[in-house]
């Protein structure tokens, strides 16, 4: 089964298709099997387009809790996008993936939101602390915040993009 267009309605493949002819990471995520989607969405992840975010959203939805655990992982390392609309986006993927009933893709969205500077993303990690699947919810709690560097960094990260 092919990942991306498993996801996709026949109707939109060709759109997807000439989307991802000039973006590298879109051509491999259009062809992948599942298995495979975990390095693929990683190798993805170290060169972000803002056409990545959306694909990778949708991938956060996907059967497969591995494919899910690597989507949340991906949003995690590529941050904020050039589109400032992208980041409410993707930070609410996160915060809804916190409850996944796969702990293992939970934390993984756990970790990814620790990544983010934000209001929106600590209220989150608070409240997946009281209310997320015990593992997920203990992880959440061992994290330790971001330092001031860490986030000032961040921040930098994410004007520089709207800029």
């Amino acid at each position: 089964m092919i990942l991306l267009l498993a996801l996709l309605s026949p109707a939109s493949v060709p759109s997807i298709q000439n989307t991802a002819a000039p973006l590298p990471a879109l051509q491999k995520l259009a062809v992948a099997p599942v298995s495979s989607a975990p390095a693929v969405l990683a190798s993805a992840a170290h060169t972000p387009h803002p056409g990545l975010f959306p694909v990778i959203r949708r991938l956060a939805r996907h059967p497969d809790a591995s494919v899910r655990a690597a989507a949340f992982r991906a949003l995690g390392t590529m941050g904020v996008s050039e589109d400032p609309e992208e980041l409410p986006k993707t930070l609410r993927t996160l915060a809804q993936g916190v409850h996944d009933d796969d702990s293992a893709a939970g934390i993984a969205a756990v970790e990814a939101l620790r990544r983010f500077p934000f209001v929106r993303a600590r209220q989150a990690l608070e409240m997946c602390k009281k209310s997320c699947a015990p593992d997920v919810a203990a992880h959440a709690r061992s994290l330790r915040p971001l330092t001031q560097k860490e986030a000032q960094a961040r921040f930098q990260d994410y004007w520089r993009a709207q800029n």
